[in-house]
Formats: structure tokens, C-alpha cells, sequence
């Protein structure tokens, strides 16, 4: 039961925020609901950045995979080590091992 109240108080919450962002905003057409100055905003129609709107009406380029891994990869030191990670979970393999040892089902 508490779970409910704390996920009604959320949505009260929630809603109470809303309202006042619309109420507050200034930048939104009083023609315009809340919901489509809303979408407006998370689609980027209300102030589009100039490389968003340029990305959108780019062409697609196709290009296979193993393509793109070839171009795209790096020379550099890899973040991960193969020995590092090997070493770890060989580690962890024991430490399991060892705990789950007495333990059998």
C-alpha cells in the first residue's frame, strides 16, 4: 500500500509540474495546447538547431559493416585489456567456486 501512495504522490507530482511549465512558458503560442508545444519541443520544431535540421535532410549513405568497423577503428591503446579482463573473471571463477563449493542441489 505504501508503494501506491508514493506512486500517486509521483504522478501528482508530475502533473502539478506540467502545469506550471505550461502556465510559465512564455515561448508557446496560447493557441497551442501543452502537449503539442510538447511534442513541438522533444521533435525540435520549436527552435531547430541548424546541424539537426541539416542531418534530417541528409540522404542516407548504405554501407556495410565491416565497412564501417574498418574506417571508423582506432589505432590507439584499447580501453579494455584482453589480459585484464581474462584475469578478472578468472578471479571471480574462483571466488564462486569456492563459495559454492558445500553447496549442491
Amino acid at each position: 500500500m505504501p508503494i501506491l501512495v508514493a506512486i500517486f504522490v509521483a504522478l501528482l507530482v508530475a502533473g502539478g509540474l506540467l502545469l506550471a511549465a505550461s502556465v510559465v512558458s512564455a515561448r508557446r503560442d496560447r493557441q497551442e495546447s501543452p502537449l503539442s508545444a510538447l511534442r513541438a519541443g522533444l521533435t525540435g520544431r520549436d527552435h531547430p538547431d541548424a546541424d539537426v535540421s541539416a542531418a534530417a535532410t541528409a540522404e542516407p549513405v548504405d554501407v556495410s559493416l565491416a565497412e564501417f568497423l574498418t574506417v571508423t577503428a582506432e589505432d590507439g591503446d584499447p580501453y579494455l585489456h584482453v589480459d585484464d579482463v581474462t584475469a578478472s573473471l578468472h578471479d571471480a571463477k574462483a571466488r564462486a567456486t569456492g563459495v559454492l563449493a558445500g553447496r549442491r542441489r
